[in-house]
């Protein structure tokens, strides 16, 4: 049990022992005052919430997924609203010098600086919006709020035992250090510096990783067909009603991309099985998640490298299906993610998934095809539904794969961990220099 003292006078107006916590608190020493956000922030604006009306593309809605400590993620877990359906709506653009906080959730207290300005995007109810006094630099708070101690002053400002989360009174009480402005732009630019060192590494770590879908068709002998131009004559086909019968009646289904995809992979060197050939469903339904479950949901999956990091947040969650080491969860929701992915551990995940065994196939080689851009190309045109575009169970067995020989399957695979493992080192790098920069900043404002 961890046992402390606080003094009557130092109650701040809360009666929860673990707020008084000597760990979570920084240190006295600090060679800057400690100032309370509310004195060097304007006001603290809460963003409207929305109906989950998403749309495919439109105004995309910046959430706290996309709010991290290194900064703005806009590619990450995009949903978009119509222009149609924010008419009758009021809602809040990111100014340059925002200073976003995640409201709740797993990353409640994440906090990110609006940089330069973002068209297109609203913000959402899961962030808290800061505009800030003179007195500080913006990015300043995110550089404050990305070190170790600032990471514990916000959280001792979280409540919620399951759900953590934190409002605008809250937010106005945590202290932050503030060191004069030219002190703050020398920790600023540090930070920045830092942050443009791990985005190098990181843009060097996509371009192996993208490397791999030219690798996998290369070895299979696939040369993906040029894509036609959009007018109006080039998107005009004819398909026999013998082709059609039995089958799908709308047009993308028999788009002439789709078909000459479909070609290509014929034309491999080798032969071609369809994936209901190759597979079977894996994933048995529950109803009963217990806390020590890994859970998987879509936003778990990274659609760069499709390596996966389960999620505790399982509280509305009220079904889903339980796989084991091995299996293929491949996703019926938005293709073009490619959230396609083999897990390594047994867990649940989202019922979005379909569950695959592989049956006489290396698991990881169909994997690796099933997220090549051939297979994802087919699947973004096959999707049906405009809200929640999905594809169909037939259409996803209906898939064609290459199938080499056991050692030709073994050898692609090995080709593409080498890749996956130079890419993770870059990435790795690019954290540990993060990580020193941190250092740098916590010994700058709290001395040696």
């Amino acid at each position: 049990m961890n046992t402390f003292t606080t003094r009557f006078y130092d109650i701040e107006g809360r009666w929860d022992p673990q707020f008084y916590n000597p760990s979570l608190h920084f240190s006295n020493n600090a060679i800057y005052p400690k100032t309370r956000l509310g004195k060097i922030i304007e006001s603290v604006i809460h963003p409207p919430e929305y109906e989950r009306v998403y749309s495919d593309s439109g105004i995309q809605l910046l959430r706290a997924q996309n709010v991290r400590p290194t900064g703005i993620e806009l590619n990450s877990n995009q949903v978009f609203f119509s222009k149609g359906f924010l008419e009758s709506k009021k809602y809040i653009t990111p100014e340059i010098g925002d200073v976003l906080i995640v409201r709740s959730g797993v990353n409640a207290g994440d906090t990110a600086t609006i940089e330069e300005k973002i068209p297109f995007v609203i913000l959402g109810a899961d962030n808290l919006v800061l505009k800030c006094t003179t007195q500080v630099i913006p990015k300043f708070i995110q550089a404050f709020f990305f070190t170790d101690f600032g990471r514990r002053e916000m959280n001792r400002h979280l409540t919620g035992a399951t759900n953590k989360h934190i409002n605008a009174d809250n937010v106005c009480l945590i202290k932050v250090l503030l060191p004069p402005k030219e002190i703050q732009s020398k920790i600023v630019n540090l930070f920045e510096n830092a942050l443009k060192r791990k985005s190098k590494r990181e843009i060097e770590a996509k371009e192996l990783l993208a490397s791999i879908d030219y690798l996998l068709l290369s070895e299979l002998g696939i040369s993906l067909p040029k894509e036609n131009d959009n007018q109006l004559i080039k998107r005009i086909f004819i398909r026999k009603f013998s082709v059609v019968s039995g089958g799908r009646f709308d047009p993308s289904a028999y788009k002439s991309k789709i078909s000459n995809i479909q070609k290509s992979i014929k034309k491999s060197k080798y032969a071609v099985k369809k994936l209901k050939d190759l597979v079977f469903p894996a994933g048995q339904i529950v109803t009963s998640i217990n806390e020590s479950d890994l859970y998987v949901g879509l936003e778990n999956v990274d659609g760069l490298n499709a390596e996966v990091v389960p999620s505790s947040e399982k509280e509305t969650i009220s079904t889903a299906l339980k796989f084991k080491e091995g299996h293929i969860l491949f996703p019926k929701l938005r293709p073009y993610l490619n959230k396609t992915t083999i897990t390594n551990f047994n867990g649940l995940c989202s019922t979005e998934f379909h569950v695959f065994k592989a049956k006489n196939i290396n698991p990881e080689y169909l994997c690796s095809f099933l997220r090549s851009k051939a297979t994802v190309k087919i699947t973004s045109a096959l999707m049906t539904g405009n809200t929640l575009p999905r594809i169909q169970m037939s259409d996803i067995m209906n898939l064609e794969v290459p199938i080499p020989d056991a050692e030709k399957q073994y050898g692609i695979v090995q080709k593409i961990l080498e890749i996956k493992t130079k890419a993770k080192q870059l990435i790795e790098q690019a954290r540990e220099e993060l990580e020193c920069t941190k250092k740098e900043i916590e010994t700058m404002l709290l001395g040696s």
